[in-house]
């Protein structure tokens, strides 16, 4: 939770801000909900998915984890050091299973496409392929497919997935921007607001083995 995150301790100097009319009113309650809304629906879509969940076939597995490989080696080797990139992609790498190289996939495409990004990149002279963006979304599509991803009832809850995912983002933005208005003399509490809610998740050292099985096992990550 991102509460837990932040710490009760802190929670005035966010009160504060909302009776300054800074931010929107009750800002910890509404970054609690936020958090629950995008647990239940992501919880309801696994358990519709894994009713008619199927084996992802190996070429599709052994096609993710070499283009996952490949545009992780771009994008590090020119955005590694990159004070947002750079944990994004600690992020990605990090991942683990068929559902989060599918994930990993759809992360990568975006990443690609940012023009900054697609700048520098599209000039690498080895590794840069112009299909990757198109391959790695039609693979991600396809394991999901095979696990059971796009069942009626489990895309039904995959779309409230993405909206209550959205509105997640949105509240975890205003948390961060707040935070770092609050305690920006503070670097050890700065540290503590991360841009990407990925590398939240991904790059946490208390990430539990069922999270990893949740996420369909196989499909290392990429080396």
């Amino acid at each position: 939770m991102l509460l837990e995150r932040a710490g009760r301790s802190r929670a005035p100097g966010f009160e504060t801000l909302a009776r300054a009319e800074i931010i929107a009113p009750k800002p910890l309650d509404r970054y609690t909900l936020a958090s629950l809304a995008a647990w239940h629906a992501r919880q309801q879509q696994v358990r519709f998915a894994a009713l008619g969940a199927g084996t992802v076939p190996a070429p599709i597995a052994d096609d993710s984890t070499a283009i996952k490989r490949r545009m992780l080696k771009v994008g590090e080797h020119y955005f590694g050091d990159h004070p947002r990139y750079g944990v994004e992609l600690a992020a990605i790498r990090a991942g683990n299973g068929y559902q989060d190289t599918a994930n990993d996939l759809q992360l990568l495409a975006d990443f690609y496409e940012v023009p900054e990004v697609h700048a520098i990149i599209q000039r690498d002279p080895v590794h840069y392929r112009d299909t990757d963006v198109r391959d790695a979304r039609m693979l991600a599509g396809e394991i999901f497919r095979a696990l059971g991803f796009e069942t009626k009832e489990s895309a039904e809850w995959t779309d409230r997935v993405r909206r209550a995912y959205t509105h997640l983002v949105d509240q975890y933005a205003e948390h961060c921007w707040a935070g770092g208005l609050l305690f920006f003399r503070s670097e050890d509490v700065a540290s503590t607001y991360p841009t990407s809610l990925v590398s939240v998740v991904r790059l946490s050292p208390t990430r539990s083995k069922g999270e990893e099985k949740e996420n369909g096992g196989g499909g290392g990550q990429a080396d």
